[in-house]
């Protein structure tokens, strides 16, 4: 696993292997891919994440369903509940877990989490759509009936009586499909003994420091990326004198971050401002004559332009800057870059959205109708939904890539000689494309994010969005599943604990959602009933604090932590106190004075007062009179 002292990681750095990488073993490949097709015979019909997740802590945090076995055959029989359905099981992760690693189970674990939750969002949204063309209708005829034309009017298209109500339930959704998450990875963490890993973490090979004394808890030797303004030394009276382990040099750069970074999204909002303004420009003046017919095509193209060379570029910059931050572990430097990427994410993808909703119709209001670009309240709205399907569209196409990369791999492949000798498994792998449990699984978080943006950002005005998404989704993931196991390599197993900063990243998303609603609600659909300014923002700040206080309330109700998980966390934290590190129950004076005999329920967990622990250790003189009776003997 090592050369000279060095990880292989470390060997790859300095030179000294070109790669490695475990192969594919075919038995077990095929195997997951049988139970793949099988899960997904329906969507996201899994045998650990079935369409109502929730479904999923029924079952016992520990141990397994001893399974029954045909006697002719020998093959596993799969269980089934009363209706002849199968039941919730753990056997699909186990595979996915001992093939791929934690981390990767975790990832297609969230990605069939929230893919079946979409299920639900999207019949909601289809709800709320038939909800507002019947709204549409009846406006229209009651108008008919009462002779008035479109400019008379008093119909208001995206507004309904159950707008309103559409937005808290969408909420709620977001919310609730979290925190149904957090149980489900922290079951998961539990059967796969991973609940203590960050603590657990080894360092980086590329971390570089300098190996002092750690007198603040294990009393041991430990690296630290030290300052050398700093005071050092092995001394501890010197440490508490002023030695900070580096916090300075690791702030300073963090804080170098921060400028770079904030420097690069002003410079990618004021190229996409300078691009409408361009395209404005064309369009208002007829430049050269083609500005009408071109200059809205002029603008797209060149914003499409700005947003690929600058998603390279940050890219690069982004990668530089958290290497020279010198991280200590993967999970630290993995989601200091989880965060620089989004926060990049969100400037590049939703601020030309924000622009058609919000801005366009004050920026643009004085340019001709007839050069198409002027609207005013819902008219940008149709602009902003029609530009919102044209990215989602496009974001789902973008997912076959990898299919169409290999077909056309398959179509130009030459005809192997007869006398040609076939490489080996290795030699083959060996060409297939690298999977970086780092920075590709951050590339394919950050889609799963901006999906989960664009679902519910302009949900109030575009619910059908949730719909693309749930369609998306199923794409997604039959197309991952067929990548992992024919496409890439088979990535190094790395474990992990959580999905780490995307948990807080899709909070983030749904905060922003909440105040991007309220706006789209009071100030651009006009579906407040204020009939003034100060109004509007009062019914802003209203519907605000509605949806902030449901989200709250919503993560305070529900336990990121199953109740018999809480128990076996408890148990295992006792056990390992008792038998490893040897510390002595608080109790053992108090037996030894006990004349009763112990007694161990059969229902333990009622006895125990529903905590579920038990004594581990016999008194002193029950142990010394079982030393004499030995010694006698």
């Amino acid at each position: 696993k090592t050369c000279n002292g060095l990880s292989m990681q470390g060997c790859i750095d300095h030179g000294h292997v070109l790669t490695f990488f475990p192969l594919h073993n075919r038995k077990e490949r095929d195997e997951l891919k049988q139970r793949w097709k099988k899960s997904f015979a329906y969507p996201f019909r899994n045998r650990t994440f079935v369409p109502f997740p929730w479904r999923i802590h029924q079952e016992p945090v520990t141990g397994r369903r001893q399974e029954e076995f045909d006697p002719e055959t020998g093959e596993a029989i799969e269980p089934l509940d009363d209706k002849g359905k199968p039941l919730v099981s753990y056997e699909m992760d186990e595979l996915m877990r001992k093939y791929f690693g934690e981390k990767m189970c975790l990832y297609m674990a969230f990605q069939t989490h929230y893919g079946s939750w979409l299920q639900l969002a999207a019949f909601l949204g289809v709800c709320h759509s038939f909800e507002l063309i019947g709204a549409g209708a009846t406006c229209d005829q009651e108008d008919a009936e009462a002779g008035l034309d479109d400019a008379e009017s008093s119909c208001t298209p995206f507004v309904s009586p159950g707008l309103f109500g559409f937005a808290i339930i969408m909420n709620i959704w977001a919310v609730v499909m979290l925190e149904y998450w957090k149980r489900t990875e922290n079951v998961l963490a539990c059967r796969w003994g991973t609940t203590s890993f960050e603590e657990e973490e080894v360092d980086r090979p590329e971390f570089l420091g300098e190996d002092l004394w750690d007198w603040e808890s294990t009393g041991k030797k430990r690296r630290y990326f030290a300052d050398n303004n700093k005071i050092k030394g092995d001394d501890p009276e010197v440490y508490n004198r002023g030695f900070l382990k580096g916090s300075g040099a690791k702030a300073s750069r963090t804080q170098f971050s921060f400028v770079v970074t904030t420097s690069l999204f002003v410079s990618v909002l004021g190229l996409v401002i300078t691009c409408f303004y361009i395209r404005m420009v064309l369009i208002t003046t007829n430049w050269a004559g083609i500005g009408f017919a071109y200059g809205k095509t002029i603008g797209s193209m060149m914003n499409a332009g700005q947003i690929t060379v600058m998603e390279i570029v940050y890219e690069k910059i982004a990668r530089w800057l958290n290497d020279r931050e010198n991280h200590r572990t993967d999970t630290e430097y993995e989601d200091a870059l989880i965060a620089k990427t989004f926060r990049f994410t969100i400037v590049n993808s939703y601020s030309s959205l924000y622009y058609l909703a919000f801005l366009q119709q004050y920026i643009d209001k004085d340019v001709d109708e007839e050069a198409g670009l002027a609207c005013v309240g819902v008219e940008c709205m149709r602009m902003m939904a029609g530009a919102l399907f044209t990215i989602m569209i496009t974001k789902m196409g973008s997912s076959f890539k990898p299919l169409a990369f290999k077909m056309k791999k398959k179509l130009f492949k030459k005809t192997e000689e007869k006398n040609e000798v076939k490489a080996s498994d290795p030699e083959i792998e060996r060409q297939w494309q690298e999977y970086d449990m780092i920075h590709n699984s951050i590339k394919d978080y950050n889609e799963l994010a901006q999906q989960f943006g664009y679902t519910m950002l302009f949900v109030v005005a575009a619910p059908w969005t949730a719909v693309v998404a749930w369609i998306g989704q199923i794409l997604k993931t039959r197309i991952d599943s067929h990548k992992l196991i024919f496409d890439i390599r088979r990535p190094v197993p790395k474990k992990a604990r959580d999905i780490g900063m995307w948990q807080t990243i899709f909070t983030f998303v749904i905060v922003m959602s909440i105040v991007t609603n309220a706006m789209l609600i009071v100030f651009v659909l006009d579906g407040s009933g204020a009939e003034n300014e100060a109004g509007k923002v009062w019914v802003f700040n209203a519907i605000q604090y509605v949806l902030f206080s449901l989200m709250v309330v919503t993560q305070m109700v529900i336990d990121d932590e199953p109740f018999k998980m809480q128990v076996q966390l408890s148990r295992q934290e006792t056990i390992v106190g008792s038998y490893i590190l040897g510390i002595a129950d608080e109790d053992d004076e108090a037996m030894e004075d006990d004349d009763e005999p112990m007694v161990i329920h059969e229902n333990w967990m009622s006895a125990a007062g529903g905590k579920g622990l038990v004594r581990r250790t016999l008194p002193k003189s029950a142990a010394g009179g079982a030393g004499e009776g030995e010694g006698k003997g």
